[in-house]
């Protein structure tokens, strides 16, 4: 075996052009499947940290209209959930919210959670330190806390001690009993890491609650328990206008926390995993070119009387080898593979979880690098068996013939075939990059900034009397150019409030969305007839109504809006008092089109407005805090229109889309040329005594050039006869998941097949005019 090892050593050293590029091959592909894979793991395979977690549900809202998930439950399906005894052992639950601490620096924001008393037991976690809650905590006068463990080293130092202490936060006492384990992570979408968990009081009978968790009995399936539920939740009369026709469902816990996350990662594993198939088959090709020039050797060992295992081991220690020093440098890929894929795939993809290249991560690596070699050593090795030792030693140095190099042009195809795969994936990503662009919006996105902000209080009309607070001491400043505040944000929280008809017993034609005056101004949607609501709209009735020209024709037909009147699901009667353009409201789909109405007594949370008069990082640092003033203890968000339009929905973002499967094409393009190149030059070095004979009959250079760019483009061409038609595949998959793209198009198909068509005829250009520097004289007397 050493001997094996220094032999393999040695091949390598005497060629070090072929182990570059294979070192290299290897290298890039696995380095970026490393990278992804560093994401990637937390969000589909690394374990969640709760026990038996396939048993564990959480209950969201469905909307059957356009599959959106709501985690608001109402009253009336809690009590439906507890009723589950079938299938469902208990039931926990999950709010999540802050506490506003004076620090040194102002106000600090300490986040919270407060859960039931058997919510960990349901989780079957651990505490790190002390206990969790019990039967002994629960009231509504309960001082029970339980510390997370960065607020526990961070805050306390990581001081034993603290459990069983009474700490001060805010202005409440707690009685610290517990500290969360390390990595903990709540199964909630709104609680990812807070610093201090308490008790939810008693739950009263008209009150909803966030987030429920359940754990399945032994032996019941998801599918089982949901079936239940169905059937206890058709009874059930949902009062919440928020929730509407929606029905509960029970998800699993990894969907519920990465319900983006997946289904990126699982688009980007796909992409690297094409690029590897394409590398494996690049160094399939380099071994058989190593394999043919080492021909003579391999002859005299079998003529000398080496076993197959003989013959083989010394090819398979030379791929292993090759892949492991690929791997290592994979690795070192793969860090800088991994700062930019932070960079550019949105955090809501991962969350809070713990992402990098970890020892797993590495291991994988290793392992990938170690099956790739063992992999492209089949075929050299399977060769090296079937040669016959006296046809090898009597031809090795005579008339050698690159058509006898069986396997390499199949090679060639197989990955030409995977780019166009690759290509066209980014191919239909661009186009739909460039859809989106061009959609009209009917509004203006650049230069406004969102706000959002909680505002506190049961009644509506408070809550719409604070918005309209935080509007008039925003328009008061000479900074900002306009204000208004809209419930449902178009694209970024598009989904309306409600339903409208023009009379009580007919259908719903029309959507409700909640503004305040303002609203059209800052967002840019342009008024057609009548006029904008004002502030004199908003004097506590909520009468008035602008339309859309499409809710105009559903509500109306042909005739004039302004004037006319319509009413909602709860009979409440409109008067239209102005029509605006028509906005679009999401990119999945479009709901019925928006009438839009002063929220009054119905106003829940709203987003506000602010189209600043210059867009600077310091002007979202300037609003925040002017707004944080007026909101005392509210975590308040600021962030621009546009910016939250290209990250909310990240799998359907094209713009992440396009430059991912862009540096994926470009990526296998430059892999497949090698392959290219390497096939054409281990080819016109076996027929140079054929080349030599041809230009000394008189054949031209250039037509000698021409021969070998037959030679390698008719694989060439099957790949892409092949590649198109696998592309298909890829289409419907694109189809479900990018924005209105048409994969159908022949403009896309056209330019899929012109770029690998350059690309892989400069790559079989490029050693095939080394032919026309050959001297016929010298290569015969050579030969």
């Amino acid at each position: 075996m050493i001997l094996d090892l220094r032999l393999a050593w040695r091949r390598l050293r005497r060629a070090p052009v072929f182990a570059t590029t294979a070192v290299a091959t290897v290298a890039l592909a696995i380095g970026a499947n490393t990278a992804i894979l560093s994401v990637a793991d937390a969000v589909l395979f690394r374990p969640l940290g709760y026990g038996e977690a396939d048993r564990l549900r959480i209950v969201q809202m469905r909307d059957p209209s356009t599959g959106q998930r709501y985690t608001r439950i109402p009253p009336e399906y809690l009590d439906v959930i507890e009723r589950l005894h079938g299938g469902v052992g208990e039931v926990g639950y999950l709010e999540s919210g802050s506490i506003v601490e004076a620090g040194p620096d102002g106000a600090v924001i300490v986040a919270t959670a407060a859960v039931s008393t058997n919510y960990f037991r349901i989780l079957d976690v651990s505490p790190h330190r002390g206990r969790f809650f019990d039967e002994s905590d629960a009231g509504s006068a309960s001082r029970s806390a339980v510390l997370s463990h960065s607020a526990w080293q961070s805050r306390f130092a990581g001081d034993p001690a603290v459990v069983g202490t009474s700490v001060v936060v805010g202005a409440a006492t707690w009685d610290i009993v517990g500290v969360l384990p390390p990595a903990f992570t709540f199964p909630s979408s709104f609680a990812r890491a807070p610093d201090l968990v308490t008790i939810l009081p008693p739950r009263a009978p008209d009150a909803g609650a966030f987030n429920p968790v359940v754990r399945l009995e032994p032996g019941v399936t998801a599918s089982q328990a949901q079936v239940e539920l169905d059937a206890l939740g058709w009874r059930v009369t949902v009062g919440d206008p928020n929730v509407g026709t929606s029905v509960p469902v029970l998800d699993g816990v990894r969907d519920v926390l990465y319900a983006t996350g997946r289904p990126i990662m699982v688009f980007l594993l796909a992409a690297a995993t094409l690029v590897l198939l394409i590398a494996c088959a690049n160094l399939t090709n380099l071994f058989l070119a190593a394999s043919r020039w080492r021909e003579r050797e391999t002859g005299v060992a079998g003529a000398l009387g080496a076993s197959r295992i003989r013959l083989i081991r010394p090819v398979v220690l030379e791929t292993t080898m090759i892949a492991v020093m690929g791997a290592v440098l994979a690795l070192v890929i793969a860090s800088f593979g991994f700062d930019f894929l932070v960079q550019i795939v949105p955090q809501a993809a991962y969350g809070d979880a713990a992402v990098g290249v970890d020892y797993r991560v590495a291991g994988f690596a290793l392992g990938m690098g170690l099956v790739a070699g063992l992999v492209t050593a089949v075929v050299p090795a399977w060769r090296a068996t079937r040669l016959d030792p006296h046809t090898v030693i009597t031809n090795a140095t005579r008339s050698g013939d690159g058509r006898r190099f069986g396997f390499g042009r199949p090679m060639v195809a197989v990955q030409v075939a995977l780019a166009v795969v690759v290509v066209f994936g980014a191919a239909i990503a661009a186009r739909a990059f460039v859809d989106v662009l061009r959609i009209p919006l009917g509004f203006t996105p650049d230069g406004v900034a969102l706000i959002e902000v909680p505002a506190a209080g049961e009644d509506g009309l408070a809550r719409q009397a604070f918005y309209g607070r935080v509007i008039a001491m925003l328009e008061d400043r000479a900074d900002v150019a306009a204000v208004g505040a809209t419930g449902s944000v178009p694209v970024v929280r598009g989904v309306p409030w409600g339903a409208a008809r023009p009379m009580p017993d007919a259908a719903d034609v029309a959507s409700i969305v909640h503004v305040l005056p303002g609203y059209f101004e800052t967002a840019g949607i342009e008024l057609v007839a009548g006029r904008m609501l004002g502030h004199e709209d908003a004097g506590g009735s909520a009468s008035s109504a602008v339309v859309s020209e499409s809710a105009a024709r559903a509500l109306f037909g042909g005739r004039d809006p302004v004037g006319m009147t319509f009413v909602d699901t709860d009979g409440t009667s409109f008067a239209v008092v102005g029509v605006v353009r028509d906005v679009r409201m999401l990119l999945e789909h479009e709901p019925m089109p928006p009438a839009y109405v002063l929220p009054g007594n119905d106003t829940r949370r709203m987003t506000i407005l602010v189209r600043p008069r210059e867009r600077s990082g310091a002007q979202l640092a300037s609003l925040r805090s002017e707004v944080s003033r007026m909101a005392t203890g509210a975590i308040v968000t600021v962030r621009w229109w546009d910016d939250a339009i290209g990250s909310l929905t990240p799998f359907r973002n094209p713009r992440f889309q396009t430059v991912v499967l862009a540096g994926f094409a470009v990526l296998a393009l430059g892999v497949t040329a090698l392959g290219i190149i390497g096939v054409i030059a281990f080819t016109l070095a076996l027929r140079k005594r054929e080349m030599g004979i041809r230009l000394a009959l008189g054949m031209a250079p250039r037509g000698l050039v021409g021969l070998m760019m037959r030679y390698a483009l008719a694989p060439v061409a099957v790949g892409l006869t092949a590649g198109l038609l696998a592309t298909r595949a890829l289409a419907q998959l694109a189809e479900a998941q990018l924005f209105e793209v048409e994969t159908r198009d022949p403009l896309t198909l056209a330019a899929t097949v012109l770029v690998v068509l350059l690309a892989a005829s400069a790559a079989a250009w490029l050693p095939a005019r080394r032919v026309t520097r050959l001297d016929p004289t010298g290569t015969l007397k050579a030969d």
